[in-house]
């Protein structure tokens, strides 16, 4: 999962995650969920920050602040 899916949906993230609406975060983070719902085969009806705390993942929106505030610092 982290090493398919999460670099091809979070590629070039510094340049458009910050001109994303909410509507279209959580159109990238439903692809994260369906694939680990299917990983761990729960059902859909699982709120989303359960099973993202639970497979130790994050919401691609702080990996986004947190890429873009890593790239700050190095420039």
């Amino acid at each position: 999962m982290d090493s398919l899916v999460r670099p091809t949906v979070l590629y070039g993230l510094e340049v458009w995650g910050p001109y994303l609406l909410e509507s279209n975060w959580a159109s990238a983070q439903r692809v994260q969920i369906i694939l680990l719902c299917r990983i761990i085969r729960c059902k859909q009806t699982v709120p989303h920050t359960i099973i993202l705390v639970e497979s130790g993942n994050q919401a691609f929106r702080l990996e986004t602040v947190f890429h873009l505030v890593s790239l700050l610092h190095w420039i």
